[in-house]
């Protein structure tokens, strides 16, 4: 049996965080790359509603 000092929530949370933060730098790198090799945006907030949407889904 494993005991912790830490609230379950707070293991699960960290793991989650962790994932997340990882999938929305590798979206900002997507979308950096393909601004470099001629990726056009209609808009400025094109970009940040992708990255807003990343951080809801994932």
């Amino acid at each position: 049996m494993l005991v912790s000092p830490v609230k379950r929530m707070q293991i699960a949370i960290g793991p989650m965080l962790s994932s997340t933060t990882i999938a929305v730098l590798q979206g900002i790198l997507n979308l950096k790359v393909g601004y470099f090799i001629g990726m056009t945006y209609t808009s400025i907030f094109t970009p940040l509603a992708i990255l807003g949407f990343m951080i809801v889904v994932v």
